[in-house]
């Protein structure tokens, strides 16, 4: 960019020019450590997925479906989006989550389009063949799969778990939007489809805030935890923070 003093007298300008003018190269490649830890798998006629190794061989793998937004666009097979966009997915390779896990594989997948096109896409299908082959290939053991998602990947894991009730052992569920799917191209699952979770053995966390502004609480966590709470005693404890204090 060159400033140009209307003014200015001709020689005057091209001393300008000539001081700020240099040869500049873009290869279009963005670096950042944390997703370069993150091998890129394209799969044909699948799923693609970001995958990151442990130095050591691990038994445990975690699955993230990401949220809505961090997609592919334009089948331009990116394969990056969902681990550049925020931490969802990289925070499973950080130092402190492996020690937690004693060493985990992690799946990145990244939607062709939306999670919402789960069903119709038969991305479900996809993915858990994906899953098991990756179990397969590392040795991992199958009690030890983790599924994780937020927002429209917290629909995609809840889907997940309706298809295959019994691949997953455990499930972090983070503010599934269930009530737009049927507007952005998906379905809402039924109540009988939610409910069918119960029969799965997968103990299953939900997260949400209460005050959260994008996703509705009532329609979405609180509806799913009612339909597998369902005929069980629950109990409940509330933790609220003030300043550096917390208070249960």
């Amino acid at each position: 960019i060159i400033f140009v003093d209307n003014n200015s007298k001709d020689s005057y300008i091209k001393e300008i020019i000539e001081e700020y003018t240099g040869d500049f190269v873009c290869d279009n490649t963005v670096s950042d450590a944390e997703a370069d830890a993150f091998e890129s798998v394209i799969v044909e006629d699948g799923i693609n997925y970001r995958f990151f190794a442990p130095k050591k061989k691990a038994k445990t793998l975690i699955v993230w479906f990401h949220g809505n937004g961090e997609g592919d666009w334009n089948s331009s097979a990116n394969n990056a989006s969902q681990v550049l966009a925020n931490r969802g997915a990289v925070a499973w390779a950080t130092p402190d989550a492996q020690k937690i896990f004693g060493g985990a594989y992690v799946m990145a997948f990244q939607a062709p389009d939306t999670w919402y096109y789960a069903v119709q896409d038969s991305l479900l299908d996809k993915a858990a063949a994906e899953i098991n082959a990756v179990v397969q290939k590392y040795g991992i053991d199958k009690n030890r799969i983790v599924i994780a998602g937020c927002s429209a990947g917290g629909y995609m894991s809840t889907r997940m778990l309706i298809k295959h009730p019994d691949l997953f052992g455990a499930a972090i569920i983070t503010c599934p939007a269930l009530d737009v799917a049927d507007e952005r191209g998906g379905q809402t699952p039924t109540e009988e489809e939610l409910s069918s979770i119960r029969e799965s053995k997968t103990p299953i966390f939900l997260v949400q805030g209460v005050n959260d502004g994008v996703v509705d609480t009532e329609k979405c966590s609180k509806r799913l935890f009612a339909a597998l709470s369902h005929g069980q005693n629950t109990s409940r404890s509330e933790e609220r923070r003030v300043g550096k204090e917390c208070r249960s």
